[in-house]
């Protein structure tokens, strides 16, 4: 389940906040402190199989399903808690389920041999739905992606979200591993994490009120104070500042922002960067565009994606298509057409590469 905030033209997707505080087995509801349940496993898609979660290492479980928004968007930062904890000795599972979406074992091997770059952490398939009960039901926990972290006694130290507040998950890791994280701990890294949060939602509030009543300037500041205040989504702010900065006769200056957050806050964002460039070769009404940006945004974002993300292929192709470079068009959206997912994507693509192949047949005459 996802919480949304829209924006005027743009929208920021939230994960909800951890749940704190988690109650403890006196209410009946599995909490901190509790032994952590067995891992009830069918699969395991990647990693070696976990038998015991009392064997020593700090154990970070997320559950997760390859539908969610929220729980994609947690995959890179799976990925750099993995990278930084890992050699701490903190190992990291994600464990998906059945579900009333289709979930299966056979979507999530697909789900996860597609990534590039990839997952980096073990990915496990529940054993019919017996690990999601005994963790996520058990802990009255309703949203997805949620994490348990199991400290070296095979206890549950934190449930919350890897999302939200960001780096509330950091710190408990961090704690855990210390040994020291009672529930003293516990609250002082919510508290800091929460006050976080709040500012977000207040500089949220108030971006979306000067956009509606059309103070542009103080609109823009705030999404940069938004971009200072979170590194992991400053990528989104960064375009959203980007769309409200990109209007008829002003796009120039909406250009040379672009040139400093592709550099900057979304130099890592392949997904925003795509957005970025797709706006400067297709929203209407703009007298001037950047097409030479726009291939160069459309071009680091294919880079981040290994080739592999039919979007970011398509965007590419129509940039050098507004250069007059029909023949990179062509290669590209040949591309996009190979590796769109749904039928209704690769028609899109596949009508695109025969207009562009119509072009060169033109040129030929």
């Amino acid at each position: 389940m996802l919480v949304m905030t829209s924006f005027v033209g743009f929208a920021v997707t939230l994960a909800p906040p951890a749940l704190t505080p988690q109650l403890s087995s006196s209410s009946g509801v599995l909490g901190t402190g509790d032994p952590a349940p067995p891992l009830s496993i069918a699969d395991w898609i990647l990693g070696e199989p976990v038998n015991s979660l009392t064997d020593g290492p700090v154990t970070l479980v997320v559950f997760w399903a390859t539908w969610c928004e929220a729980s994609r968007a947690s995959i890179p930062i799976l990925n750099s808690l993995h990278r930084t904890f890992g050699p701490l000795g903190v190992r990291t599972i994600a464990v998906a389920s059945r579900d009333a979406q289709g979930e299966s074992v056979a979507r999530v091997r697909g789900f996860v041999r597609s990534l590039s770059p990839g997952i980096e952490y073990s990915v496990a398939f529940d054993d019919r739905r017996r690990t999601l009960r005994a963790w996520m039901d058990a802990a009255d926990q309703e949203f997805i992606p949620t994490a348990f972290i199991v400290d070296r006694t095979g206890s549950i130290a934190w449930i919350g979200s890897p999302l939200w507040p960001p780096g509330e998950l950091d710190d408990a890791l961090a704690g855990v591993l210390r040994g020291n994280f009672g529930q003293v701990e516990r609250e002082a890294v919510r508290v800091k994490w929460s006050g976080l949060l709040e500012r977000i939602r207040d500089l949220e509030e108030r971006v979306q009120q000067a956009q509606v009543q059309g103070r542009s300037v103080e609109a823009a500041q705030l999404f940069d104070d938004l971009i200072a205040a979170n590194p992991r989504t400053a990528a989104k702010y960064a375009g959203a500042k980007f769309e409200l900065l990109l209007t008829p006769g002003q796009e120039e200056k909406a250009y040379e922002f672009a040139r400093l957050a592709v550099d900057g806050p979304m130099r890592s964002d392949p997904a925003a960067l795509n957005q970025l460039a797709w706006s400067i070769l297709d929203n209407p009404g703009l007298r001037t565009r950047d097409f030479k940006l726009a291939l160069r945004v459309a071009l680091r974002a294919d880079e981040l994606s290994s080739g592999k993300d039919a979007a970011i292929l398509d965007t590419t192709a129509k940039a050098y298509q507004c250069l007059g470079d029909i023949e990179n068009a062509i290669k590209y959206q040949a591309v996009a057409v190979e590796h769109a997912e749904g039928e209704y994507d690769r028609e899109e693509y596949n009508t695109r590469l025969e207009e562009y192949r119509s072009l060169k047949r033109t040129q030929r005459r």
